[in-house]
């Protein structure tokens, strides 16, 4: 991750007056589901190709 793209996603992120988990894109998409289904969210939010809310 690009500083520059990080230092906007935080910047942003730091409107949502609600605490939230980031899960970032593993090496596969199973990796991903796994560490999803480890969170046993009640809502998901996509935010790019490199991870979600």
């Amino acid at each position: 991750m690009g500083k520059a793209f990080e230092k906007d996603l935080f910047k942003h992120s730091e409107k949502i007056p609600y605490e939230f988990d980031r899960v970032y894109e593993q090496d596969t998409f199973e990796e991903t589901l796994e560490e999803v289904k480890n969170f046993n969210p009640l809502l998901i939010v996509p935010g790019n190709e490199r991870g979600l809310s």
